[in-house]
């Protein structure tokens, strides 16, 4: 899980919101790394600042459920869904040549994710 699924975990536990230097501080990450993935968490619409904690912002979820199209905890099932989507039909993709080249580009990633969801089951 990288930093900005783990910092959207740590404001989905932390209703009343945290400042960029908690989030800092609970991760060990530096706070500009923070405000990167605090900047691109709310140009999804997933995060929002709240209100001022002395001389920080304080960020929280948004509360607007329609917005929430990203759940970390969620993208296993989303990649063990499209694996098995892909496997199902295999035969039809394979009928056209883009897709085959596609698929022989990036066979070394199809089989890490195979690697990735064997450990997860």
């Amino acid at each position: 899980m990288g930093n900005k699924e783990i910092i959207y975990d740590l404001l989905k536990e932390n209703n009343s919101g945290l400042t960029v230097s908690e989030i800092s501080e609970k991760i060990n990450t530096s706070k500009k790394a923070v405000r990167v993935y605090i900047n691109r968490l709310e140009k999804c619409g997933l995060i929002t600042k709240k209100t001022k904690k002395g001389r920080e912002n304080l960020y929280v979820l948004r509360n607007n459920k329609k917005n929430l199209v990203y759940e970390p905890k969620k993208a296993v099932s989303y990649v063990k869904f499209l694996n098995n989507f892909f496997k199902q039909n295999l035969s039809h993709l394979m009928k056209d040549k883009n897709i085959i080249n596609y698929i022989l580009k990036n066979e070394k990633i199809f089989n890490e994710i195979e690697e990735f969801l064997a450990g997860v089951e």
